[in-house]
């Protein structure tokens, strides 16, 4: 399901008519195709990298695997808000390839480790907190607090799995979840869209500070 060469793509024109909707699901089939050229890329590595060199080398090899179905989407490390000037800077961000102009990325993804770098942090996939500064560090929870994904309606976040089973952290994330809750809803729990081997895609809700809502989608690449 990774990789079906017969699948017929849509490819995008210059005047980005394609559906929103479409235009998402272009995005999620090139992370589709990117994960076996990143697994192989990155294994080597596993005890090594950091959170920043599996993202660096992942957007490398999306980019390939992006250029292969639109000429039109180009993907970058680091978003700056230049139109919200919110403070967060999410990882990974999608934006039409134009001439001129700043216009909001596509899609904005943040990217979280598997299992957590250190205990202290074991549940920044969801809620956590910066030591010197208080600030918000957990990856949900950036979304929440609209650090992440102002003016947007879909966002992404992406976990890089280096121990354990994606059913054993589908279980557990959610229990983080369910014991900040009745604060956080039932709607922001994980639900499994795809579930293979090395890759999984969930969907959540985010109810953020503004009561606004935002669809938020869990792409899982399991390194180990």
């Amino acid at each position: 399901m990774i990789v079906d060469e017969n699948i017929s793509i849509p490819i995008i024109n210059e005047n980005h008519s394609l559906p929103r909707n479409a235009i998402l699901e272009l995005i999620f089939k090139s992370i589709e195709y990117t994960v076996i050229p990143f697994i192989n890329t990155v294994e080597p590595f596993i005890n090594t990298f950091s959170e920043d060199a599996f993202t660096q080398e992942f957007v490398e090899k999306n980019d390939f695997q992006l250029s292969k179905l639109t000429n039109s989407i180009g993907v970058k490390n680091q978003y700056k808000d230049l139109i919200y000037k919110t403070n967060g800077i999410p990882d990974v961000y999608y934006h039409f390839k134009e001439e001129e102009g700043v216009r909001k990325p596509i899609f904005i993804m943040e990217a979280k480790v598997l299992p957590a770098p250190s205990s202290s942090r074991s549940k920044e996939y969801v809620i956590g907190y910066y030591k010197k500064s208080g600030n918000p560090s957990g990856g949900i929870q950036r979304f929440k607090v609209e650090k992440h994904g102002k003016g947007q309606t879909n966002c992404g976040l992406l976990a890089y799995v280096l121990k354990d089973k994606t059913d054993s952290w589908h279980r557990m994330i959610n229990s983080w979840i369910k014991e900040i809750q009745p604060s956080w809803d039932a709607e922001e729990l994980l639900t499994a869209e795809i579930k293979e081997e090395r890759y999984c895609r969930f969907n959540s809700k985010v109810i953020r500070e503004t009561e606004s809502k935002l669809t938020l989608h869990h792409f899982w690449i399991n390194i180990n």
